[in-house]
């Protein structure tokens, strides 16, 4: 018997407890502004227990900045982390991004005095695609899902079908889009949603939202396909009619930066995301000009 729980502090910035009567996993960890918020979250479900291990699913800012507040509280886990993202946050300019955009959500949620926290942001256990990573009694695969970053991993369960999946798949901004999130490539992206959708999951952890269960989840991954390829498809009309790049992307923001995603991700966040998106579709599909 297992439990997953979201102990993170603020919309947008999710943390998921994973817990059975051996083990606890934090499946990423939000924002820095509010990670002690989470913590103490944490500890009340833990009851004296103590946190073993960090999944992190990749390495963006609203995913790990926690890392180094549950480090500071329980200083024997270990983070368990895509080997590519261990590299990243070894680069100076990366950290920099990490803290640019803390400062900028904790602006948007009013949290202007925030406990700033650095040290500690790192991988303990790189993993590579199939590499398996154990909660207590419970076994996961590392299965490698790149598209909305290079780190994207996800983690199966085959005992429990039970899927965590990275937020390559896409956001469901209900009732029926999915909204894009890939960011660095468009066809491994395809990929990684059909490697997910073959492993007929039973109950999945979706980044963002939470556990959802099988019909949701092959209606979802069946409608974050469809949608991957209306938005490139959306991009690259636009850039054939001679539209600009940022023309295009107020496109993509008129038609996605509503409703849920507003409180889900701030809008300075939203708008890289979406310049690295248009460029990446452009570079990738585009057609190419003949000599």
């Amino acid at each position: 018997m297992y439990h997953i729980i979201n102990v993170g502090a603020v919309r947008g910035g999710e943390a998921f407890l994973l817990m059975n009567d051996a083990g606890a996993a934090l499946v990423d960890t939000g924002f820095a502004f509010c990670a002690d918020e989470m913590i103490n979250n944490v500890e009340k479900h833990l009851n004296g227990r103590k946190l073993d291990s960090i999944f992190l699913t990749h390495s963006h800012y609203d995913h790990a900045s926690g890392v180094p507040y549950c480090r500071e509280k329980w200083p024997e886990l270990k983070v368990y982390a895509a080997a590519y993202a261990k590299r990243v946050f070894e680069r100076a300019g990366a950290l920099k991004t990490i803290r640019e955009m803390n400062d900028n959500a904790a602006e948007v949620f009013d949290h202007h005095e925030y406990r700033r926290l650095d040290e500690g942001l790192s991988v303990d256990v790189p993993l590579l695609d199939g590499d398996i990573v154990t909660v207590g009694s419970m076994k996961f695969k590392t299965i490698e899902t790149p598209g909305h970053t290079m780190d994207c991993i996800s983690f199966w369960c085959e005992d429990e079908k039970l899927l965590l999946s990275a937020e390559t798949i896409g956001y469901p901004l209900l009732p029926e889009k999915v909204v894009p999130t890939f960011l660095v490539g468009y066809e491994m992206t395809i990929d990684s949603i059909r490697k997910l959708r073959a492993l007929g999951a039973e109950k999945q952890l979706v980044s963002h939202l939470g556990v959802v269960d099988k019909p949701f989840i092959e209606e979802f991954l069946e409608k974050s396909e469809i949608w991957m390829a209306k938005t490139r498809d959306m991009i690259l009309k636009a850039h054939a009619e001679g539209y600009d790049n940022e023309a295009i992307m107020t496109i993509l923001k008129n038609e996605f930066y509503k409703g849920d995603i507003i409180t889900l991700q701030p809008e300075k966040a939203f708008d890289l995301n979406c310049y690295y998106t248009v460029n990446m579709i452009i570079r990738e599909c585009a057609p190419k000009a003949q000599d």
